[in-house]
């Protein structure tokens, strides 16, 4: 067995006891925010999926969202997230964002279309469809204003090191258990609170086009990414390739640069 085998199993033999830690952390955080429960974003994934099981057991009250955009959650996502809220006996609702992402999406190319003819050389593409991610946070946070609840995160260390997530999506959130979590170290957490099997073992996917994958999408497996983070032993070609993207995404895991007023001199 490698050292990224060794450490798997490590981890998976103190399971229960970094499961009592993450929840113990939870509550601290969620105690901080005064509010009356937590919203959650629900694909049918195994994070959201963790972070539901998670919440179930700590008590924190959560309302479970699911909003499929178009087919984006076909496949079996839909299926999978009812799966979920029944296993784990969780309300969820389903707030379809289609026609949302549709109206921002046809405002935005009428404008690039008519003011912004040669200022728009980013990926016109990738930009459209982070109108998902964006339209959903913005869905969870005004729902969740509504019910004093607060927006808990899911995103895991292997997403945020890549800058896999769209910065003002789903990288936002309230508080998340799962940001300092590699996806090796999700999955064996799911494998213990009672994740259905099927979530468990399928391909990650962020939902933003129908059958999309995260590992085409970023070109590495996770299995690798994971083995880097955890190990920092990959092939020379894989570690390049990761730290180029460590590197370009810097700025997605930063706080908002502010301005020091320190360095005005004020007499």
């Amino acid at each position: 067995m490698d050292a990224y085998g060794t450490y798997l199993k490590t981890f998976e033999d103190h399971v229960e006891e970094h499961i009592q830690t993450i929840i113990t952390w939870m509550k601290e955080e969620f105690k901080k925010t005064h509010a009356d429960g937590v919203i959650l974003g629900m694909s049918g994934g195994l994070d959201c999926s963790v972070v539901a099981g998670l919440c179930k057991r700590s008590g924190i009250p959560v309302q479970l969202v699911t909003m499929p955009r178009g087919n984006s959650m076909q496949y079996g996502q839909m299926n999978d997230a009812k799966l979920l809220a029944e296993t784990f006996d969780l309300q969820m609702i389903e707030v379809p964002v289609q026609e949302c992402c549709g109206v921002l999406e046809t405002t935005c190319t009428q404008i690039k279309n008519t003011q912004l003819q040669n200022k728009c050389k980013g990926d016109v593409t990738m930009a459209n469809a982070n109108l998902g991610p964006i339209v959903r946070m913005s869905i969870l946070s005004t729902l969740g204003q509504y019910m004093n609840y607060v927006m808990i995160g899911t995103g895991n260390l292997t997403e945020r090191m890549m800058g896999y997530f769209t910065k003002r999506g789903d990288g936002l959130s309230d508080f998340n258990p799962l940001g300092e979590l590699t996806k090796s170290e999700v999955r064996i957490i799911a494998k213990h609170i009672g994740v259905p099997a099927r979530i468990i073992e399928k391909a990650p996917s962020a939902d933003l086009w129908e059958g999309q994958s995260d590992e085409e999408e970023m070109g590495i497996k996770i299995e690798e990414i994971d083995r880097y983070l955890l190990t920092g032993v990959v092939e020379d070609t894989i570690k390049d390739k990761i730290e180029h993207k460590i590197m370009v995404s810097e700025h997605k895991r930063k706080p908002i640069p502010m301005f020091s007023r320190k360095r005005l001199k004020i007499v």
